[in-house]
């Protein structure tokens, strides 16, 4: 029996690695790829992603045995498979975009970081001799058993044949990323999501090696009782009040098409109850209209209000679901969190622990700016674990304000693509909104009812 891990088999690890990632998968929403095409590459790319591990140096590497670093590497042999698959696969279905193959590269650098593609594809040309050694040792009859149990392609060409498709791959990149040819940002932000699934699955079948956590997170309607029986003490707490249910209206009034919207309103005012009540009755929209499951994603931009923003989010809920609060429900991330996740009455061990914080696994998520442009603007693998997690979410960029000038037009850009093709709500949150959009929509109608009679400035004119 081939193994992947010690007394974990092989199979196992690779079936269970492609059903974690197919479960994660929402159908993007695509202009120039098809996503059930993408839905069959992410197949391939789950499954093959470590065919190198059934070479006989890494079965004597698993079992204890010495073997040559380098010939137990597994990542690049991999690779190479699974480029010889995905081609014959859009060959057998007579699919001419042939960008789909440039996917397998999730592959080369699913142990590593995303890496310039022309240092990939020269470091297999340095490495040909050690991988045909590599090919010629493979157990092809244990990966072809697998190929043809999922219905894909088997591999029936030598390593010269394997080779030679690969080398097509560099004349496909660079027509990619030709000036004029605008899908390279579609493929872009795709290939990050495809690398996320692939990493986060495998990471976590690492991790459970087959076994579910499974979790049925509740979540409220919205938090209306719950500020309905706040104490009224001033004209404040009655003008919170107000904007908190002209806010709560407009819910069912929103185009669901449109997804970037703004809350700008004084400082004060209880934004961050009125702007979580919002998000969690988007959610229920979208659940009941669309039949779409949204996750909730708060940032902040400062460590020193991650912590207060849990403790109000997490006192509102259990008030609300009467409950006490698990990290299936509500997680709180960033690099200083405890490494603690509890479902139910039972916390699991540290690193299950680590990597269900870190993959974002809970309904509503507290965060900082960082973490989330991180997980989007970031080539290294432990931060695109959650990228993924971020289609089909609404998320709130509370103290907006506090990104810099200069990041502007990149988060303009990557987020409008974002919007429209992952089905993701941004709702900015801030007393000065800063001009990231032009085409956010405004909830307060009647802002400036609020900045007035929020005004404690006051001017004195002293004459000399």
């Amino acid at each position: 029996m081939l193994l992947s891990h010690p007394n974990y088999p092989l199979k196992s690890h690779l079936i269970n690695t492609k059903n974690r990632a197919l479960e994660k998968y929402k159908p993007p929403k695509l202009k120039y790829f098809e996503g059930e095409i993408i839905r069959e590459i992410l197949k391939i790319i789950t499954l093959s992603h470590d065919f190198g591990k059934a070479t006989i140096y890494f079965q004597k590497y698993i079992r204890g045995e010495k073997v040559k670093n380098s010939l137990k590497k597994y990542s690049t042999i991999s690779f190479l498979l699974t480029n010889y698959v995905i081609e014959e696969f859009l060959k057998n279905y007579n699919i001419k975009n042939n960008y789909y193959q440039l996917f397998s590269l999730c592959v080369k650098n699913h142990h590593s970081f995303i890496s310039n593609p022309i240092h990939d594809l020269g470091s297999v040309e340095e490495n040909k001799d050690l991988l045909k050694e590599q090919f010629n040792s493979l157990d092809i009859d244990f990966i072809n058993n697998i190929l043809k149990e999922n219905n894909l392609p088997v591999i029936e060409d030598d390593f010269s044949n394997i080779l030679e498709k690969f080398y097509n791959l560099e004349d496909i990149y660079e027509d990619l990323y030709d000036e004029n040819n605008e899908l390279k940002y579609e493929f872009y932000l795709l290939y990050l999501y495809l690398f996320s699934l692939l990493i986060c699955s495998d990471k976590e079948d690492a991790i459970f090696k087959g076994r579910i956590v499974k979790s049925y997170p509740t979540l409220p309607y919205s938090i209306e009782n719950y500020i309905k029986n706040l104490p009224k003490k001033n004209d404040i707490d009655y003008l919170r009040t107000k904007m908190f249910f002209e806010i709560d209206k407009k819910v069912d009034e929103i185009d669901l098409n449109h997804r970037i919207y703004s809350l700008n309103a004084p400082t004060g005012m209880g934004k961050t109850l009125t702007i979580f009540n919002f998000a969690l009755k988007l959610a229920n929209r979208i659940k009941r209209e669309k039949g779409i499951n949204m996750r909730i994603i708060y940032c902040l931009p400062f460590l020193s209000i991650i912590d207060q923003n849990y403790a109000v989010l997490e006192k509102v809920l259990e008030k609300t679901l009467k409950n006490q609060i698990t990290s299936d429900i509500l997680l709180k991330h960033h690099h200083l969190s405890d490494i603690s996740y509890k479902i139910e009455e039972e916390e699991v061990d540290v690193d299950e622990s680590l990597h269900l914080i870190e993959t974002w696994n809970s309904k509503i998520i507290t965060t900082t700016f960082m973490q989330l442009f991180y997980s989007i603007f970031s080539n290294k693998n432990k931060n695109l674990k959650k990228f993924y997690a971020l289609s089909n979410s609404i998320i709130i960029l509370d103290e907006i304000q506090a990104i810099p000038y200069k990041y502007w037009h990149a988060i303009n850009k990557i987020f409008k693509f974002l919007a429209e093709e992952y089905n993701i709500y941004f709702i900015l949150c801030t007393a000065t909104l800063p001009m990231i959009f032009e085409d956010n929509i405004e909830l307060l109608d009647n802002k400036e009812e609020y900045f007035n009679k929020m005004n404690r400035t006051k001017k004195r004119f002293i004459m000399h």
